[in-house]
């Protein structure tokens, strides 16, 4: 009868399973026998039953309990649990700080008791507390002295007074007694808890959801306890291995995937090399006039730069000073992102690269991506230098971008493109409440989801500033 269960257990620790039987055989009737005489329970039997033979040499050397004592300790450690009780201990402790998980369990008792209540049944006990307290705790210091008048008078045994004090072992006596009484009370035909023979309204949405959630752990518990080599050959069916397999694929991309993404949060947050004042000669840099600086146009003479105050003017570097790319002009963030130049401070271009510690940007160019896009007339009338400035960064030299100016014929080019599943090709810059006149076709942005998908950063050669810029 107990094979089945031994050899699961043996398996899934990791035991001899002939050890185990035979060590459970060896063991049982001691763990009986303090189970009768103590009315401990399970766990506490099966101590003493080790933990007597343990005291004694010879004994212990006639009775081995390796495998015996290994599943004990697993056994030890394991309680049960529901997804109501987890849920509800993740709530509690999201509630409870750090410095308080030390508390006995009666005071964190007395914690998640009161973190249940609402501000309301703060409100309607306060007079029971404070009565409460003024009844028992009037006084911080017992005052005076009296005379002891139970001395050398019987008191009632905890068998014969029923309202003696309460300990552990009298309440698992008890425990025990209404248990058997309960068990002894139950109907011979159990409830059916099919929810086709419930009656009209017994079984609600909330409970359907709970046993679906209870089904898929149920299969989750199975695959784990699959990959973990716990489950015997005649519980694995082909359909486990089958929806193992499919899950276990779904792993490990899922891990690859957090990976990636661990790999390039470390390389956007790792400093790039930044370009030296020399590697720009002869090219042209934007710059406000209220940036300019002597150092800058002594800079300036040596490297052979031209300095423009035109955003939409094509430009190898963008000095601005900025507190991130937040706090840049649209119409730069635009230009820059475009033509796949760099954005650094001004100070950048007065000290050697190994000196500068500010942000340092660098974009890959939007238009070498071959695309066909339209601007609406609202947004061009809305944001008139972005507008622009796609149009000057569309018919300027290498660029693969095309500006389509009749929305009938971007209509037309897009419908191709889907047709050859290239439909990333042909977009469309439209103002925000324009939107939801296009949400059924694919690749019509407002003016921040465009920047987004057509303008990326080269996260390989920028850095971010690495002293509180």
């Amino acid at each position: 009868m107990m094979q089945v269960p031994l050899r699961r257990l043996a398996q899934t620790f990791a035991l001899d399973s002939t050890q185990l039987a035979a060590q459970w055989l060896d063991f049982r009737d001691r763990a009986r026998y303090h189970a009768g005489i103590k009315e401990c329970t399970n766990l506490q039997a099966w101590q003493a039953a080790l933990l007597e033979t343990r005291q004694r040499p010879e004994t212990n050397a006639r009775h081995p309990q390796t495998a015996l004592a290994s599943a004990l300790a697993r056994y030890a450690a394991t309680s049960i649990s529901d997804s109501g009780i987890e849920r509800l201990f993740s709530r509690s402790d999201a509630c409870i700080p750090q410095s308080a998980h030390g508390l006995s369990s009666h005071a964190e008792s007395i914690r998640v008791t009161l973190l249940k209540l609402k501000q309301s049944d703060f409100l309607e006990l306060a007079p029971a507390f404070s009565a409460t307290w003024q009844q028992w705790f009037r006084h911080s210091v017992r005052q005076g002295s009296f005379a002891r008048i139970d001395k050398h008078r019987p008191k009632p045994t905890k068998e014969t007074g029923s309202e003696g004090k309460s300990t552990h072992q009298s309440f698992l006596k008890k425990r025990k007694a209404a248990l058997s009484v309960a068990l002894e009370k139950q109907p011979q035909n159990p409830i059916d808890w099919d929810p086709e023979n419930l009656p009209i309204g017994a079984w609600t949405d909330g409970h359907e959801k709970e046993a679906e959630f209870q089904d898929l752990k149920k299969r989750k518990r199975q695959m784990e306890a699959l990959w973990a080599g716990s489950l015997l050959e005649e519980e694995v069916s082909l359909q486990l291995l089958v929806d193992a397999s499919a899950e276990q694929k779904k792993m490990d991309i899922s891990r690859r995937k957090r990976r990636r993404q661990e790999a390039q949060v470390k390389e956007r947050i790792s400093a790039g090399e930044v370009p030296r004042c020399c590697d720009f000669a002869g090219m042209t840099i934007y710059v406000q006039d209220a940036d300019r600086t002597p150092g800058m146009d002594e800079q300036m003479r040596r490297c052979n730069w031209s300095f423009t105050d035109d955003a939409a003017a094509a430009c190898d570097v963008f000095l601005h000073n900025m507190v991130g790319m937040g706090s840049l002009p649209s119409v730069v963030v635009w230009a820059a992102a475009l033509q796949g130049a760099w954005v650094l401070l001004p100070e950048w271009a007065c000290k050697d690269a190994e000196h500068y510690e500010g942000p340092c940007i660098k974009f890959v160019p939007a238009v070498t991506t071959k695309r066909w896009f339209w601007i609406s007339p609202a947004f061009s009338g809305e944001r008139p230098d972005v507008a622009e400035c796609l149009r000057q960064a569309a018919s300027r030299q290498g660029s693969k971008w095309t500006m389509i100016d009749d929305v009938e014929a971007w209509a037309l080019r897009k419908q191709a493109a889907q047709e050859k599943q290239n439909s990333a090709a042909v977009i469309a810059l439209v103002t925000d409440e324009e939107t939801t006149q296009f949400q059924d076709v694919p690749h019509v942005f407002g003016a921040s989801g465009f920047f987004s998908f057509a303008c990326k950063v080269d996260s390989s050669r920028s850095r971010l500033a690495l002293a509180g810029q």
